[in-house]
């Protein structure tokens, strides 16, 4: 696969018309169009993890991705995690059904911290028993990743390049892309989900 290939770039097609009434067809048109693709979110959850690699997420954010959503007429509700363990505790407590989906800004750890608190807060929902055998069920809402951290492996894997416009353009777009996670268990019942195991060098 070359190199950026499955990279993708903002760009502006500018009409014009010196018809008022022309324009606003235009733009009714446009935006029937868009609302026609059921799975672009209109409101998201964002937790950005401002530590991560070079402490550069929250830049990313802003001067990336959030004016990407603006045009996209996206509403987001942010939260800037504060220590360890914030985020899964924000979306244990939050109200998630006000949201189409959950985005995080950072790197794996952030990701793997981001999933685990949706996955359980999902288990919550259903009732399930965390601490016996269960089955789980699926997360209800969409995670979307941009990558901000030091390796970025989760969301190469799903969007085969580490960009944050590319990542925030699938989301615009409402793309879903299946991906496998795991249970960690104990004795004692449910320790964690995830998205890979590992020991060794690469633990």
């Amino acid at each position: 696969m070359k190199k950026g290939q499955n990279k993708f770039k903002e760009h502006a097609i500018h009409l014009s018309n010196l018809s008022e009434d022309h324009c606003n067809i235009w733009f009714k048109h446009l935006k029937d169009i868009l609302n026609g693709f059921p799975n672009r979110p209109k409101s998201l959850k964002v937790i950005v993890n401002p530590h991560s690699h070079k402490k550069e997420a929250k830049q990313i954010y802003d001067e990336q991705v959030a004016p990407l959503f603006k045009l996209a007429d996206i509403k987001t509700d942010i939260t800037i995690t504060e220590y360890q363990g914030h985020a899964f505790s924000v979306l244990k407590e939050c109200e998630l059904q006000e949201f189409d989906g959950v985005v995080c800004v950072g790197g794996d750890g952030t990701a793997s911290e981001v999933v685990h608190g949706v996955l359980l807060r999902a288990q919550m929902d259903a009732g399930r028993d965390t601490d016996s055998n269960f089955t789980p069920v699926r997360a209800p809402l969409p995670l979307g990743i941009i990558p901000a951290g030091s390796t970025n492996v989760i969301a190469f894997s799903v969007h085969g390049i580490k960009h944050p416009v590319t990542a925030a353009m699938h989301i615009i777009m409402g793309h879903h892309q299946a991906v496998d996670a795991c249970t960690f268990h104990s004795h004692n019942g449910l320790l964690r989900f995830g998205f890979s195991a590992m020991f060794g060098f690469g633990g």
